[in-house]
């Protein structure tokens, strides 16, 4: 698959899940202003949507926090991460995604994304903000519809589901803080 005049050299296309049921792909781009790459497998063809939209942008007042310290870039600024962890649900109807150097969790319905018609507006307008819970690159949904999360401040991996209102509870599914750093690239199997 090629990319080209999708996205430029100095995005970061990151995560990926592939729909099976439809024959699509959605990938996460960290890089620049945030977006979600949406690649139709039998064609081919790719677009790149949500392009700045809050729900893949980072919030610039939140940052990733390693122990007391903010983490920085080389130059001495903020490390921000755009667009990041990503994961469909087992019904291939909703896909989750988040910024990686905030706290803050999104879904849209993938029918939105493959409807190359729906304008910019009208796409961001079918996002649903969950809440905020830890701060995740890497994630992942079981059969069961539980969103695993890896927590990245505090070295767990934490369980999310989702309350009647659509608002995201967390509990501690492992933790080991002598062993457990930067838990990412999640898979289940069988």
């Amino acid at each position: 698959y090629d990319f080209k005049g999708v996205v430029s050299a100095t995005d970061s296309l990151n995560d990926v899940r592939v729909d099976t049921l439809h024959d699509y792909a959605y990938l996460t781009n960290a890089g620049n202003k945030g977006s979600l790459v949406v690649l139709d497998l039998k064609s081919g063809q790719a677009r790149q949507v949500l392009v700045g939209d809050r729900s893949t942008f980072a919030d610039p007042s939140q940052h990733l926090m390693i122990g007391n310290e903010v983490a920085l870039r080389p130059d001495g600024s903020a490390t921000a991460v755009q667009a990041d962890g990503i994961a469909l649900s087992p019904d291939a109807q909703w896909l989750y995604f988040r910024p990686l150097t905030d706290h803050n969790y999104w879904r849209v319905p993938t029918s939105a994304l493959r409807d190359a018609r729906l304008s910019e507006a009208e796409l961001a307008g079918k996002v649903e903000y969950l809440g905020s819970s830890v701060l995740s690159g890497g994630l992942i949904m079981d059969g069961k519809g539980t969103l695993y999360a890896g927590d990245l401040e505090h070295r767990t991996v934490v369980a999310l589901t989702l309350t009647p209102d659509r608002k995201l509870r967390s509990k501690i599914f492992v933790s080991d803080p002598s062993k457990l750093s930067w838990a990412d690239g999640f898979a289940i199997s069988g």
